[in-house]
C-alpha cells in the first residue's frame, strides 16, 4: 500500500507538498501539482478516508432524509429519480450519500442526532412530510440543509415550477381538442400538490 512518502519520492517533492496537493490547498506550483498527481496515479494511491476526515474536519458524506406517502421507497418514480440525480452530482464533487433514519443501532434517534452521530457535512431533505417535528429541530440547528418540496424560513429550496407546469399541461390537452379534463393531484399538504392544483385551476379560469 503506497504512502505519502512514496509519492513524495517519486514526484521529487516533500511530504508536506504532497499533502497540500491531495487536500486541494493553494500555493502549489502547477507543474509540481501535476507531478504529484501523476505519481498518485502511477502508484495507485487511495487516501485513507478516516485520516482525511480528521485532517480536514469533513466527512465528505451528505445525509438524505427521505419519506414518501406511498411507502415504496426508492421505487417511487419521482423521488427515486431526484435522489439518484442528487447522488450523481455530488459524487462528481467527491461526496457520498447516506440515508438518515429515525433509528440507529436499534435506538430511536432524531435527524439532528443522526447528523451529529455520523459527522455529516450537510443534509438533503427529500420528503413530503413537512409537518415532521424532527425537521424543525434540524432546520433550526447549525446543520447546512437544502430541501425539495418543504418550505421552511431561510432553508434553500429546489423545486419545479409546479403552477406553470400544470397550467401548460392543461393548455396542451385543450390544444388537442379535449374538453373534459380531470386533474388528479398529490397530497394537498405538500407544496407540489397545492401548486399543481393551483395551476390546473388557472387553466380552468
Amino acid at each position: 500500500m503506497p504512502k505519502l512518502v512514496d509519492i513524495a519520492k517519486l514526484a521529487g517533492t516533500s511530504i508536506a507538498t504532497v499533502s497540500k496537493v491531495l487536500n486541494n490547498y493553494t500555493g502549489v506550483n502547477e507543474k509540481t501539482r501535476e507531478r504529484v498527481l501523476e505519481a498518485v496515479k502511477t502508484l495507485g494511491y487511495v487516501p485513507n478516508a478516516s485520516a482525511r476526515q480528521l485532517t480536514l474536519k469533513k466527512s465528505y458524506m451528505v445525509g438524505v432524509v427521505f419519506t414518501e406517502s406511498l411507502d415504496i421507497g426508492l421505487e417511487h418514480p419521482f423521488y427515486g429519480g431526484v435522489i439518484e440525480g442528487f447522488r450523481k452530482h455530488i459524487s462528481e464533487l467527491g461526496y457520498d450519500v447516506t440515508f438518515i433514519s429515525s433509528k440507529q443501532s436499534g435506538q430511536q434517534m432524531s435527524y439532528l442526532d443522526h447528523y451529529r452521530y455520523r459527522n455529516l457535512d450537510g443534509v438533503f431533505v427529500c420528503t413530503y412530510a413537512g409537518d415532521d417535528t424532527d425537521l424543525k429541530d434540524l432546520f433550526e440547528s447549525e446543520v447546512p440543509c437544502i430541501t425539495t418540496d418543504v418550505v421552511y424560513q431561510n432553508v434553500p429550496l429546489v423545486v419545479s415550477d409546479n403552477i406553470d407546469g400544470a397550467f401548460k399541461a392543461y393548455e396542451y390537452l385543450r390544444g388537442l381538442g379535449h374538453e373534459d379534463i380531470v386533474h388528479i393531484h398529490g397530497p394537498i399538504d405538500t407544496l407540489a400538490g397545492r401548486e399543481r392544483l393551483e395551476g390546473f385551476k388557472q387553466g380552468l379560469a
